[in-house]
């Protein structure tokens, strides 16, 4: 060992110790506070199955698929290339938080998204806002509310590209329980 080697050992003996120490601490502190406020570990979900999840029980009742091209696409106004995607499922919420403003009981609320699950892994969000002009049965909701508390139906719409993989997931995010969330299979 030469002289230089020789007399610094000890203070490279420490950086090689406490670099990869310092960085560890630093990774897991930066991926602890990125998972509590972003979904990152998916729960899977088959259509027909019930999980409990975020203070209600969520059943994916089904999905339908209407394109541009066909009668019911082209009277609800589908853009030209586009496929309208509805989810079904139920949500029966047994947990609540009261609201501190009105004293009223609140259930979960979830953010839905409809994602590729393979090719570009393109996402989009629930098309309730859209110009889209589809009618819902009777006593059927677009989205999760806080306000429901009793079961309920929700029947989600998306708007894709035609070219979207087929293979899609619907996922669910009621924001209390992350990293955790929900991913339904379609």
């Amino acid at each position: 060992m030469t002289g230089w080697w020789k007399s610094n050992r000890i203070a490279l003996l420490g950086i090689a110790v406490l670099l990869p120490v310092t960085l560890g601490a630093i990774y897991a502190n930066e991926w602890g506070r990125y998972n509590a406020v972003n979904p990152t570990a998916p729960i899977d979900v088959t259509a027909r199955e019930t999980v409990d999840f975020g203070g209600a029980n969520w059943t994916l009742e089904g999905s339908r698929s209407i394109t541009s091209v066909t009668e019911e696409g082209r009277e609800v106004g589908l853009p030209v290339d586009t496929v309208l995607h509805v989810v079904t499922f139920e949500v029966d919420p047994y947990e609540f938080t009261i609201d501190e403003f009105t004293s009223e009981r609140r259930s979960a609320y979830c953010q839905l998204q409809l994602v590729e699950a393979d090719g570009a892994q393109r996402t989009w969000s629930t098309a309730t806002f859209s110009p889209i002009a589809y009618t819902r049965r009777d006593g059927v909701e677009g989205s999760c509310w806080s306000e429901n508390t009793e079961q309920y139906t929700v029947e989600a719409i998306f708007v894709v590209p035609r070219d979207a993989s087929d293979n899609l997931v619907m996922t669910l995010d009621p924001g209390t329980e992350r990293p955790n969330y929900l991913r339904f299979t379609l």
